[in-house]
């Protein structure tokens, strides 16, 4: 199976912020946010960092997304990162993961994740990344543990 990334185009915006979205209803504590707000700050974010954001492509059929950006500690941070439901549970998104630690070596390498979200830090946690710190009473920071 064939992966590869390319720089999202402007109608992808909407479909990373349907993820967002998706997410923050599944997995946040919506009683404790401003969902309009919360909502209006995801998709500013996305258009505002469109150069961080990638496409997840398997052999040319659109995957997922995700992104990626160099923090001023010179950390890395994924962010994003989405996969189509027909692309889940193939090993499409082991791949990307490793990919990204990879591109990142040697430098730090970090994540939030809704601690909730099971699927994803099992993901996580099997590649290497260890918590961190919690962040709220919904998310937690995850750090890749460079051996």
């Amino acid at each position: 199976m064939q992966i590869s990334f390319q720089p999202i185009k402007p109608e992808d915006v909407e479909k990373i912020f349907q993820f967002q979205k998706e997410l923050i209803e599944c997995y946040e504590d919506l009683s404790s946010i401003n969902c309009e707000k919360v909502f209006a700050w995801c998709k500013k974010k996305i258009q505002v960092t469109m150069q961080d954001y990638r496409r997840i492509m398997v052999e040319k059929e659109l995957a997922g997304y995700f992104a990626l950006h160099k923090e001023a500690s010179g950390e890395w941070e994924l962010d994003d990162l989405y996969l189509f439901p027909q692309f889940q549970n193939q090993g499409i998104g082991t791949q990307v993961v490793r990919d990204i630690i990879e591109q990142t070596a040697p430098q730090p390498l970090m994540l939030y994740v809704f601690t909730q979200n099971i699927g994803a830090v099992r993901l996580y946690e099997r590649l290497g990344f260890v918590f961190s710190q919690k962040v709220g009473t919904t998310r937690m920071i995850l750090r890749y543990h460079r051996t």
